[in-house]
């Protein structure tokens, strides 16, 4: 066998880059099992290859659920693309502990992540806290991939001199940000003495044959994306798709169940030459480009610093799957590397190039005519096996082709390279010498055939797909066919192997590729009903003159069980020069009513036809003759419905609903020609709306509500001011009849308009715009929220509730014109604007009113609400200091929407004395301790769910008295972004300090509830923490607190442990269960500085 150079003599001082697909897209599915708790040391090991030594591995940036390792990564198990990496390490710009396979307690669009599938969403995301990093390696390849990076940096020493690593790149931003500035990118960083005597960096991680780095916009599909706008477009290279695996879109979760990313690379094998025993320094980096959302991940196999083996003895077999191929049909060749020998072989290539007999479809690894081609290229013949091949192990290529009419029908494949030496081949030869097993050929000339175009059920095309059998097909012969035309030549069932019609129809149209409508014998078939004891055709014209006895076998599937029974057959003897014959079937097992198909097959084949109904076949090749395959009916049944006033529009018929009194028609149309014309047109009764089609053949139907008998008019039409409200559209699309009549097809009417819309948050989810009253990007729906449609005064006309993902209809009656739409707003939700729809009317955000002229008969759509969360700030403070020291009070700002806060304090004193000051912080890691870097707070920016926290820092003055008092109301003025008119909305807490001795002055108590919200009845508990916060122990502690308003004591306890030195806790006073009142707690022993404890007390809000 042919051994190839490992590296060109340019390498020995420049990097070279080697990108090969590892692994065939073929056997790219796979259950990934990841492991969000590796440890360092777990991830140095997954990473250390042969040849190679890593020590001193870290994370220089990331949260720990941003790595781990995998495995599994090519175990088949569900349709679409894997990674085609076994096991190896994983960084994502996501979360690692949301891509573990039990996802039930994932919610959508919060914290899920862009990686296990099945692929339900075009867009995932998780945002990491913290500022953006800056890599300058990653940098270098966008200068945005900054947000969520997650980098793993390690020193490795190679024994060898190349260094070599596998991965795959892939991201949710494919495909819709390709040439966008979200282009989120990927490196691997290698630093060290490559020969020149210094030091220098190489990113590994490029485009195949080129220098470019791996990104989003480097490798994807060849396509600019559907989300590039002239705000967000970048440069971008739409010529390497050919690396790529699209995934999807998240519209076809049941071709993708194995990946939620939407796109990555082909595994892709990278190297450099490096000085074996040199110390590299080498860096894994990802980072998300421009913002946060639609993450990306990559995948790493382990480092190697190996070179190849030697011996290896490779064996190639071919096989076809048809050995008797018609002109036109395809046929598959399976191509079978075997690895004989002691040592794996990598670099195999083999070449296999269609003859001219044969016309390239597809093959197994991905590849279709007119490309993209992943392993196999057709136009050279060579399929380049992307992994070794082990000793023992075999590899496997499979390439489809159509039959042409004319060329060269034998095929021949041989192995012509490896990086291995064979023993008993010589590559690239051709040679047909039995002792060599590197070649393997097989010739299949085509024959002329005549299919069936029933169901494939039946057994009509060539494959044996789902057990239904080979395809009926006779080999054509023109001494014997049914009808008067000798059978036209089929590639394959249905004329060409696609079941185009799906009525037994394929075969019964001229032109190519058959050259007439060879389907003549019969023309119409006697009437078959669901009451027939027995059934005869007579008459059916045939044609023999082959001097020899032949036999007409009929099938009908009397029962519809899609296939041809034996007790469904009818045969009789057909003596030479016969011109015409009758069928009789005697008995009609099972009969059901509706469409169903036949078979006839003519042959002297007694293998296929016996001379005995029950014993002869349906499938397979006849020697001679001709099949044909038709669609009857066996039936006549009712379709029937009432059209009702539906008063209530509540869109079912009820009790006590009756017609509508108008001229109506209700029309039958096949579903197959919606175009019409109408079958029949009854009339509706104007008193009780009932209809009624009779004599119904089985079939699916269009049944439609219209103003008129004319039979061509299928456009459903009703008179002015009325709507639908079962049925909207006045069109049942699918009524199907088979083997029943079909009641209740009933239509309800209701005379007046209807408006449509939906009430969402407006937080700027997913890319939307916040709070523009505008539902975009992935904003979801608000469900319970009450709309109500009025006069704009008092007279109510309809009430609703949105559903679940904040949708809701509203109907008026035809005798209101001037409308008000008005949304109540869920208790802790702000509107930030709304839209008129299709009404024409206008919107006003107070009070929060669509208001517009409606005309009956009129359906509008589109008239929304926008809602967002309100803000949140908590919590009052009180605390004791003394004079001239400094008193901290913590507080929490929630945005429940994008916008601007800017934090403001106005306080008073009593007395009024000089020398208050109040100074606010901005504490970024809430740990109500202002640490290094955290300064005084300005305007910030914030986004849905953003938080910020606060310390007001309050300074007594030194001259204060005891007793003194300061009150300071903090003011935190939230501006929402893009609201129009603008909106605004001001929160404040209480924080009051009281001057007090040093015991009085350290004691701290902080209150909190378990609810934010409760209902009468319900229980809420209060937690009071006292702690020490003077530099002196605190004695003769007493607690007090009061039962609040509107409240019930339930019960006080002290909370155990009790702090350092506190000899005791006691409910020294508390009032009856359910009763009002004081509530005591009286600590013994001392509080040390700095120590703290609890107490609670639970009460119930009066009913």
């Amino acid at each position: 066998m042919k051994r190839l150079s490992t590296l060109p003599a340019s390498c020995l001082r420049l990097m070279c880059s080697i990108i090969i697909g590892l692994v065939s897209p073929a056997w790219l599915y796979a259950q990934l099992s990841l492991n969000e708790n590796a440890t360092l040391a777990q991830i140095a090991n997954e990473l250390e290859g042969p040849g190679i030594t890593i020590f001193n591995l870290s994370i220089i940036v990331g949260n720990t659920n941003q790595y781990g390792t995998f495995t599994g990564g090519t175990i088949p198990s569900g349709a679409g693309p894997v990674v085609g990496i076994d096991t190896g390490v994983f960084l994502t710009t996501g979360a690692v502990n949301t891509i573990a396979p039990d996802r039930a307690n994932i919610t959508p669009g919060i914290n899920d992540n862009a990686t296990l599938g099945p692929n339900t969403a075009g867009g995932i995301s998780f945002s990491h806290p913290g500022p953006p990093y800056s890599d300058p390696d990653l940098t270098s390849i966008d200068t945005q991939a900054t947000r969520d990076a997650m980098i793993v940096e390690f020193n490795v020493v190679p024994q060898q001199n190349v260094l070599k690593i596998a991965f795959v790149f892939g991201s949710d931003e494919y495909p819709e940000y390709v040439c966008t500035i979200f282009n989120d990118a990927f490196g691997f960083f290698v630093t060290g003495d490559f020969g020149s005597g210094t030091d220098t960096t190489r990113n590994l991680a490029v485009v195949p044959g080129t220098s470019v780095p791996i990104a989003v916009n480097t490798i994807n599909n060849g396509s600019v994306g559907s989300a590039q706008s002239p705000g967000n477009a970048a440069p971008c290279d739409l010529s390497n798709s050919g690396s790529f695996i699209d995934n999807g879109d998240g519209t076809t979760s049941s071709l993708n169940q194995n990946l939620q990313l939407d796109g990555f690379t082909i595994p892709l094998l990278t190297q450099t030459d490096v000085i074996p025993g040199n110390t590299y320094r080498v860096k894994l980096a990802i980072a998300d480009a421009r913002d946060k959302q639609w993450d990306s991940a990559v995948f790493v196999n382990f480092l190697t610093s190996t070179l190849f083996n030697d011996d290896a003895d490779l064996r190639l077999s071919k096989q076809a799957d048809n050995l008797a191929p018609a002109v036109g049909s395809n046929v598959t060749f399976t191509l079978t590397v075997d690895n004989d020998g002691p040592d794996a072989a990598p670099g195999v290539e083999v070449t296999d190039l269609l003859p001219s007999g044969f016309t390239y479809v597809s093959d197994s690894l991905g590849g279709a005519a007119g490309g993209p081609f992943v392993d196999y290229n057709p136009t050279t013949g060579v399929w380049t096996l992307p992994s070794s091949v082990a000793s023992g192990a075999s590899a496997t290529l499979q390439i489809t082709a159509t039959i042409n009419a004319s060329g060269d029908y034998t095929n021949i494949a041989e192995i012509t390279a490896a990086q291995a030496t064979d023993p008993d081949s010589e590559p690239d030869n051709r040679s047909l010498n039995p002792n060599e097993d590197d070649t393997a050929s097989i010739t299949l000339p085509p024959v002329d055939l005549d299919y069936g175009d029933a169901p494939d059920s039946y057994g009509t095309d060539s494959t044996d797909s789902s057990g239904e059998g080979v395809g009926a097909r006779h080999i054509i012969n023109s001494s014997l066919y049914l009808g008067a035309a000798v059978p036209d030549i089929d590639i394959n069932g249905f004329v060409d192997g696609i079941d185009d019609n799906g009525n037994g129809t394929d075969d019964d149209a001229t032109g190519a590729p058959g050259n007439g409508d060879d389907e003549d014998s019969i023309t119409s078939f006697p009437p078959l009903s669901i009451l027939a004891a027995g059934y005869t055709i007579s008459g059916i014209p045939l044609h023999n003159s082959t001097r020899s006895t032949a036999h007409l076998v009929g099938w009908i599937d009397f029962d519809q069980s899609g296939t041809f029974d034996a007790d469904e057959a009818a045969t009789v003897s057909v003596p030479d020069r016969t011109s015409s014959v009758t069928l009789t079937w005697s008995s009609l097992p099972g009969i059901v009513a509706g469409v169903t198909y036949a078979r006839f097959r003519l042959t002297t084949d007694t293998s296929i036809a016996t001379g005995t109904a029950a014993t002869s076949v349906p499938t397979g090749t006849a020697i001679d003759g001709e099949v044909e395959d038709y669609q009857l009916i066996i039936g006549g049944l009712t379709v029937s419905g009432t059209v009702y006033n539906d008063a209530n529009h509540n869109r079912q018929l009820d009790s006590g609903e009756t017609g509508t009194g108008l001229t109506l028609f209700a029309k039958l149309i096949p579903a197959s020609t919606p175009a019409g014309p109408a079958l029949s047109a009854v009339p509706v009764d104007a008193g009780s709306g009932a209809y009624a089609f009779t004599s119904v053949n089985p079939l699916t139907y269009r049944v439609i509500i219209d103003d008129n008998a004319t039979l061509s008019d299928v456009t459903p039409t009703l008179p002015a001011g009325w709507i639908g409200t079962e049925i909207p559209g006045q069109i049942r699309p699918a009524v199907t009849v088979v083997n029943a009549s079909v009641p209740n097809q009933n239509f309800g009417l209701f005379n007046g308009s209807q408006l449509s819309g939906t009430v969402f948050i407006d937080n700027g989810a997913d890319r939307g715009t916040p709070n523009n009253g505008l539902q975009d990007g992935g904003e979801t729906g608000l469900g319970s929220v009450t709309v109500t449609a009025t006069d704009g005064a008092s007279t109510v006309y309809d009430t609703t509730t949105t559903a679940a993902d904040g949708t809701y209809t509203l109907y008026v009656p035809a005798a209101a014109t001037t409308v008000a739409v008005t949304q109540t707003n869920l208790s802790a939700y702000l509107s930030t604007g709304g839209s008129p729809g299709t009404t024409g009317g206008t919107y006003d955000r107070n009070p929060d009113t669509v208001s517009l002229t409606a005309t009956a008969g009129t359906s509008y759509s589109g008239v929304d609400f926008g809602d967002v969360p309100n803000n949140t700030f908590v919590p009052d403070g009180q605390q004791n200091g003394l004079p001239g020291t400094v008193l901290w009070y913590p507080h929490t700002f929630t945005a429940g929407s994008a916008g601007t806060v800017t934090f403001s304090t106005s306080g008073s004193s009593s007395p009024a004395i000089p020398g208050w000051s109040e100074t606010l912080y901005q504490d970024n890691n809430c740990n109500s301790i202002i640490d290094n870097g955290e300064g005084q707070i300005g305007s910030i920016a914030l986004s849905a769910g953003d938080q910020v926290c606060i310390l007001m820092r309050e300074a007594i003055p030194h001259a204060a008295p005891d007793g003194a008092t300061r009150q300071v109301t903090v003011s935190a003025s939230f501006s929402y972004d893009n609201a129009s008119p603008s909106l605004s909305h001001v929160l404040q807490r209480i924080d009051l300090t009281t001057v007090g001795d040093s015991t009085s002055a350290g004691l701290h108590l902080l209150k909190a509830v378990d609810k934010t919200q409760a209902a009468p009845g319900e229980v809420l508990t209060y937690t009071i923490t006292y702690s020490n916060r003077s530099n002196e122990s605190l004695s003769n502690i007493v607690i007090h607190d009061l039962t609040p308003a509107f409240t019930v004591f339930q019960s006080a306890t002290c909370d155990l442990p009790l702090p350092l030195d506190i000899s005791g806790c006691n409910v020294t006073q508390q009032p009856v269960i359910n009763g009002t009142g004081a509530i005591e707690w009286t600590l013994g022993g001392t509080l040390r500085p700095g120590h703290q404890g609890t107490v609670t007390f639970s009460i119930q809000i009066r009913q």
